[in-house]
């Protein structure tokens, strides 16, 4: 798998805690992993969002009346 070095700032006493529960050589491995975890969290939120904007009558009312402006003649 392809890496990349990152850099970002953590408080303190978080960069400790992770130091000791985890260890520093498989900090990396831990941070990776809980950001999976939260990206997969935010995607079914976001595809739940999705579903439930579609069912919303009055947006796919409002979308229908705004699709004559995507045409290049459109006044």
């Amino acid at each position: 798998m392809k890496t990349k070095t990152v850099t970002f700032n953590m408080p303190v006493d978080l960069h400790w805690q992770l130091r000791v529960l985890v260890g520093p050589m498989h900090m990396s491995q831990f941070v990776c992993g809980a950001v999976r975890e939260k990206i997969s969290e935010a995607k079914k939120k976001l595809r739940y969002s999705y579903m439930k904007a579609e069912k919303d009558r009055k947006r796919t009312a409002a979308i229908h009346e705004w699709n004559i402006t995507e045409g290049e003649n459109w006044q």
